[in-house]
């Protein structure tokens, strides 16, 4: 399923989930464009069919362009890079994985800490994240402190949310 979570324009490359395949304003929509030439060159065949891994890899990698080309959204490009993590893993490439590890893991980090749109329920889910990406990179402690903070509630079922320690 996740070799097909991202949908890919046959004519110009443009690469989003579908969430947010329609939800461009103008200006981002002529951002896209300029730069549709380069997505094409990366595409020498359709994504429209049965993808491989390295079709995946590829729609992961457009997305991560076309995502930072409109609004910057740090939760979506932590998503994508942990996607292209699991692309890595699959592969067989260790290094490239804890590379993207470490990638997706400052990027959930970056929204965690930044994002004040952030819900409650997607901090305590972004703290298990970075939790985890500490665990699998070789680092307890830090895993161990985030995995702490997302289990951190408020006792007051009105005001139920992740306490958030910006230490």
């Amino acid at each position: 399923p996740a070799f097909y979570s991202l949908i890919v324009c046959p004519g110009c490359g443009y690469t989003a989930y579908h969430d947010d395949f329609d939800d461009l304003t103008e200006d981002e929509r002529a951002s896209l464009w300029t730069s549709h030439e380069e997505r094409m060159a990366q595409l020498t065949h359709s994504l429209c069919g049965l993808r491989s891994p390295e079709d995946a890899i590829l729609a992961t990698d457009l997305a991560l362009t076309c995502y930072a080309q409109r609004r910057p959204n740090e939760r979506r490009r932590a998503v994508l890079l942990h996607r292209r993590a699991w692309a890595e893993r699959e592969r067989g490439d260790t290094t490239a994985e804890q590379q993207y590890l470490a990638a997706a893991r400052e990027a959930y980090q970056a929204a965690f800490e930044n994002d004040s749109a952030i819900s409650d329920e997607s901090a305590v889910r972004a703290a298990y994240l970075i939790g985890e990406l500490w665990l699998r990179l070789g680092d307890p402690v830090q895993a161990a402190r985030w995995l702490e903070t997302a289990t951190r509630v408020q006792d007051d079922k009105a005001h139920a949310g992740l306490v958030r320690d910006r230490k």
